[in-house]
């Protein structure tokens, strides 16, 4: 288990690979993104890529899966504030091998507790060939060692 004293600024961090399926494009479309493009490759050949694309959003949860199984699971998390950004940057299709590339950009306390520190990161979502198809830069809030912070 690692804990904000463990983080270092400029570490990097690499989870996946995540293959995009045609099936999961579709199932999660059909539940939180029913547009035309994400439902059918048929329909989506006259829309805006020519061919099926995922959701944003399912970029995004793919992201915050591999997030939390290639990160987050071996720190003290304590959740996040927000998001700061979050930007599409390349249609995600299926067959795509993702995976995601994360820095670290800062840490720093809080004011308000001393049981936890936050952990400025920005994430990378890359295809198998390197090309980005996702930016999402947030902040991780992860326990501190000892009660309280002590020993920090």
């Amino acid at each position: 288990m690692r804990y904000w004293e463990d983080m270092v600024v400029g570490e990097t961090f690499v989870a996946g690979p995540h293959e995009v399926t045609e099936e999961a494009v579709i199932r999660f479309a059909s539940k939180y993104d029913p547009q035309y493009f994400h439902l059918s490759e048929e329909a989506a050949k006259d829309g805006p890529f020519g061919t099926l694309t995922a959701s944003g959003w399912h970029s995004a949860s793919i992201c915050m899966r591999l997030m939390v199984g290639g990160l987050l699971a071996t720190l003290k998390s304590e959740g996040a504030p927000g998001v700061k950004l979050c930007r599409w940057l390349r249609p995600v299709t299926p067959g795509m091998q993702l995976s995601l590339h994360t820095e670290v950009l800062d840490t720093y306390l809080p004011k308000s507790r001393n049981d936890i520190g936050f952990c400025s990161v920005r994430h990378f979502l890359r295809n198998a060939d390197g090309t980005d198809v996702l930016r999402m830069e947030n902040v991780f809030m992860i326990g501190r060692r000892g009660d309280a912070g002590e020993g920090a």
